[in-house]
């Protein structure tokens, strides 16, 4: 289990550095779909379409609970210490994860028969709520300090500067990573909560928590990042749902599959483009978002 906690958090490394540059994309990342689709190069193939109507859902759930924490945060900044006020959030969201999470509904999943029709109704609902979220929040403008961490040029010091800053997140994520390969290495789990524990939202709930907690930044520096996020949040549920959707689907399609090496390659190399065109979705999105509103 080690190696594949090892690998899976390189591969995380160097999707946290990949992003870096897109700052505006902030909130479209917060369910990137990372552990979803390590959960399915690591499952056994049986196991694919089962653990898919169950992972389905957690992008709505993490993102909504999400959207919940930065909202509730707002609201509620400069009446109570914002440390404590994000301590006290990031618990009350996690108790709601587990609380909604498991319940038989969402273990049981969304048939296969109306996968489709769930991606489309996300993927529209998060357009008119971003629509919303624009004409309810402030503008926001990014400037030239904003560009990212990479800034106008790449440097290897940009590359340390990226990981050091993110240490919480892929610390959260190498535990996440852990927990559902250790809750899942027996053959009785379910593969429907198999699906659930691959949506575990450690790394995003961290990251909310971390802008207040762990940073530098004052209340109107967190009130910018928390607003920027919640501008496109709501379409983040849809990068991941349509991920989940189009890659177990290839997986599914590939039938009786070896457990060579060169299986394995190619496993991981089509998990890669999956991820690669997810990048291309959120930046496509992000750009668009930036043009039009």
């Amino acid at each position: 289990m080690l190696w594949r906690v090892a690998a899976g958090t390189a591969v995380y490394i160097c999707l946290v550095v990949l992003a870096a540059p897109f700052p505006h994309a902030a909130g479209l990342m917060l369910t990137f779909p990372a552990l979803n689709g390590l959960a399915f190069f690591f499952a056994e193939q049986p196991s694919i379409g089962p653990m898919a109507r169950s992972m389905l859902w957690l992008p709505v759930i993490n993102g909504s609970l999400c959207a919940a924490f930065m909202i509730v945060f707002l609201s509620l900044l400069g009446d109570v210490n914002a440390t404590v006020l994000a301590g006290s959030l990031a618990v009350a969201v996690v108790g709601a994860w587990i609380s909604i999470a498991f319940r038989p509904q969402v273990i049981a999943g969304i048939p296969e028969r109306r996968q489709l029709a769930y991606a489309i109704i996300c993927t529209l609902a998060g357009l008119l709520l971003v629509g919303l979220a624009h004409v309810l929040l402030p503008e926001v403008h990014f400037g030239a300090a904003d560009g990212g961490i990479f800034g106008s040029t790449f440097s290897w010091q940009s590359v340390d500067r990226t990981i050091l800053s993110s240490k919480l997140k892929i610390v959260l994520f190498a535990l996440a990573l852990a927990l559902f390969l250790a809750a899942t290495a027996h053959r009785r789990v379910p593969d429907g909560v198999r699906g659930v524990l691959a949506g575990l939202p450690l790394v995003p709930f961290g990251a909310l928590f971390s802008v207040v907690a762990l940073s530098d930044l004052d209340a109107k520096e967190q009130q910018r990042v928390f607003e920027n996020m919640l501008r496109s949040v709501a379409l983040s549920p849809a990068v991941a749902i349509w991920f989940i959707y189009g890659f177990s689907r290839y997986l599914k399609s590939r039938g009786i599959v070896s457990s060579s090496k060169l299986d394995g390659l190619n496993r991981f190399a089509s998990l890669i483009v999956a991820w690669a065109l997810c990048g291309a979705m959120i930046a496509s999105l992000s750009w668009a978002l930036i043009a039009i509103l």
